[in-house]
């Protein structure tokens, strides 16, 4: 035993204070190893038969970590916590290849993990696949399926290209009372912006018909009642404080010009109570709340009291059938046959209308184009009483005559 002093053997010291130097006069530490050698500074611990090569790390005589390599498995490279052994699978593993093992004695990847495992931080995956795990919860971030039919079951989509969701929020989630939401906070990239637009383009395959736009509204069963069902129901805009709207249309079809046969603005197929229904919240009676024509706007339409319609402007129809008869002091005759329509008028049957009075402010005309004689006929109470005119067969002469008869043997003046 040293009992006094330093000691030192072929280069290495021992100190009286329990520590070992090699190549170090001072050792700091239990077991301190120096070298000035160009070549590496070396520990080697080597085992000449087959067993492993091993460091272990104990704590007041209890085993902790064991580090070395394990001649059992192909002399890999190991940190656990119990000694070597094939079926003890725990701690870390380097292969000579390069592979790393956590939880496996045999890694296959450059890293292979048996157990869960947590990153804090990206996973950056450059090239190649994830296989073999189970099924990533749609919880944890995944589709929960390992096929794209069964991904697009679990996430409530369709087939490929045709996306469905039961709700779909775009710049605010979606309410349970809305299929679609849109509140995007700021749409202001360009002059003219969009909350949706539909640009569909079909292929060369297509047939039948095409559709930009549709929807329907549905019940989920015959016992569900809805108070209004609307396929499209347009709002009033918003107008926020010192902003402007200058035209505000509920809806705006552009002019149709690309059909190869018909266009149409809007075609409405039919309706059991009416297709078309204008001014629909209130009885209105103005002009604004009915239909104006023209991009002047000069011609309207408009519901001006129950059961009348107006127009300010004038009304041209090439025919025009009524199933009430026109009353005279709105222009009409009042009856729907020429005796009821003479009666009503004051007129006589055929050519011989029949007036209470009759004033010419400036002259009166009678033509008779088919050589007779040009006549008026007094009548007391229907009764022929004096004939005035001029006979044509005799020479045009003027002649007035009481009676029935009008000709040169009639007596009268002449």
């Amino acid at each position: 035993a040293l009992t006094s002093g330093d000691l030192t053997i072929a280069g290495s010291f021992i100190s009286t204070a329990g520590s070992i130097g090699i190549g170090d006069s001072s050792p700091d530490f239990l077991l301190d190893i120096e070298s000035s050698s160009s070549a590496s500074t070396t520990l080697s611990l080597d085992n000449t038969s087959t067993g492993d090569a091993q460091i272990l790390l104990r704590n007041n005589g209890v085993d902790k970590w064991y580090v070395g390599y394990d001649d059992s498995q192909a002399d890999v490279f190991r940190v656990t916590d119990t000694a070597f052994s094939a079926t003890n699978a725990t701690g870390l593993t380097i292969e000579a290849g390069g592979n790393v093992g956590i939880g496996t004695t045999n890694p296959t990847v450059a890293l292979d993990v048996i157990g869960a495992l947590t990153v804090s931080g990206a996973v950056t995956i450059t090239s190649g696949s994830i296989t073999g795990i189970t099924d990533l919860a749609i919880a944890d971030g995944g589709t929960g399926a390992s096929t794209a039919s069964a991904a697009r079951t679990n996430l409530g989509l369709g087939t490929t290209d045709t996306p469905q969701f039961e709700r779909l929020g775009l710049g605010a989630a979606s309410a349970s009372t809305m299929g679609l939401y849109i509140a995007h906070p700021n749409l202001n990239n360009g002059t003219t912006q969009y909350g949706i637009l539909s640009d569909a383009q079909f292929g060369s395959g297509t047939t039948g018909d095409a559709h930009a736009l549709a929807g329907r509204v549905r019940t989920a069963a015959a016992s569900f009642t809805l108070t209004n069902a609307y396929g499209l129901n347009i709002f009033n805009p918003t107008v926020g404080s010192g902003s402007t709207i200058t035209t505000n249309y509920g809806i705006l079809v552009q002019d149709m010009t690309g059909g190869g046969t018909n266009d149409y603005g809007i075609a409405i197929a039919g309706a059991d109570t009416a297709a078309l229904w204008i001014s629909s919240a209130a009885d209105n009676t103005d002009a604004a709340n009915g239909i104006t024509f023209g991009l002047s706007k000069d011609t309207n339409l408009y519901r001006s009291g129950t059961n009348t319609l107006k127009t300010d402007d004038a009304f041209a129809a090439n025919s025009l059938t009524l199933t009430t008869d026109l009353a005279v002091t709105h222009g009409g005759t009042g009856a729907s046959t020429a005796s009821g329509a003479r009666s009503n008028l004051g007129l006589g049957a055929g050519d011989s209308p029949t007036f209470t009075a009759l004033t010419a402010t400036t002259s009166l005309t009678i033509n008779h184009t088919a050589g007779g004689d040009p006549l008026v006929r007094l009548q007391d109470n229907g009764t022929n009483v004096w004939y005035l005119g001029f006979d044509n067969s005799d020479a045009n002469k003027l002649r007035m005559t009481p009676g029935g008869n009008f000709n040169a043997t009639s007596s009268g003046i002449t």
